[in-house]
């Protein structure tokens, strides 16, 4: 992160563009890209030895009970 920083004051006149850029990918791309969360979620899942899918059909099944 601290690279990241040093290599945007080498280039500061790239920085309203890379600020657009970032805007751009997070409120167009991942808003509306809902697989993009799920995958996420997976790989957090995965990490802690759980399955993700097993998990949500064993709250439906749970919510079906009450």
């Amino acid at each position: 992160m601290i690279q990241k920083i040093i290599n945007n004051l080498k280039k500061p006149h790239l920085i309203p563009k890379k600020l657009l850029q970032k805007i751009k990918h997070y409120s167009f791309i991942k808003k509306y890209n809902f697989s993009y969360y799920e995958k996420k979620q997976n790989k957090l899942f995965d990490k802690l030895g759980l399955k993700r899918e097993a998990g949500i059909l064993k709250l439906q099944e749970l919510k079906k009970k009450k």
